[in-house]
């Protein structure tokens, strides 16, 4: 319960059920998924997993088909993450105001 910081990168995680599990990790704030294979379909089910992340605040996709495919992805994001800072680089109040 009082992980915070995860480096799942490099893991071959292909999906959001790679991923539901981290909903109960209610202290996490810092992922890195960076360079899996995570695919999602208009990427809808993977950003609901990690808006269940009630303290996400940095998050590291790149590298996944998931964040170079979707093409609203960065904002989907930024908007359902409410507390999100850092998405694979700064989150400024600007593209927040601007996703939302």
């Amino acid at each position: 319960p009082n992980l915070s910081t995860l480096n799942l990168a490099r893991n071959c995680i292909a999906d959001a059920r790679g991923i539901a599990h981290l909903a109960e990790c209610p202290s996490l704030s810092v992922l890195d998924l960076s360079h899996n294979s995570i695919r999602s379909d208009g990427g809808g089910d993977f950003v609901d997993v990690l808006s269940d992340i009630p303290r996400l605040v940095s998050l590291n996709v790149v590298g996944n088909p998931v964040a170079s495919k979707f093409s609203h992805f960065r904002k989907r994001c930024i908007v359902a993450i409410g507390g999100l800072r850092y998405l694979d680089r700064p989150v400024c109040e600007m593209e927040r105001a601007c996703a939302e």
